[in-house]
């Protein structure tokens, strides 16, 4: 069974005012997967839909 929300469960998005967009975040993120950390990092991204809880991300090394 999925979390994810289906467009009948969003009405933002079937109003045609579904919006995505990143950002800077300007915390610490840290995701640790069973005890080890794989991404740590002062520069990471918040990606935000409409009608969907905030997600933070990692950029890529470069």
């Amino acid at each position: 069974m999925s979390d994810a929300l289906t467009p009948q469960d969003n009405p933002a998005a079937s109003a045609g005012t579904h919006t995505i967009s990143i950002t800077d975040n300007t915390h610490r993120v840290r995701m640790i997967h069973s005890g080890i950390t794989m991404a740590d990092t002062q520069a990471g991204l918040t990606l935000s839909e409409t009608g969907l809880p905030d997600v933070s991300i990692s950029r890529a090394a470069t």
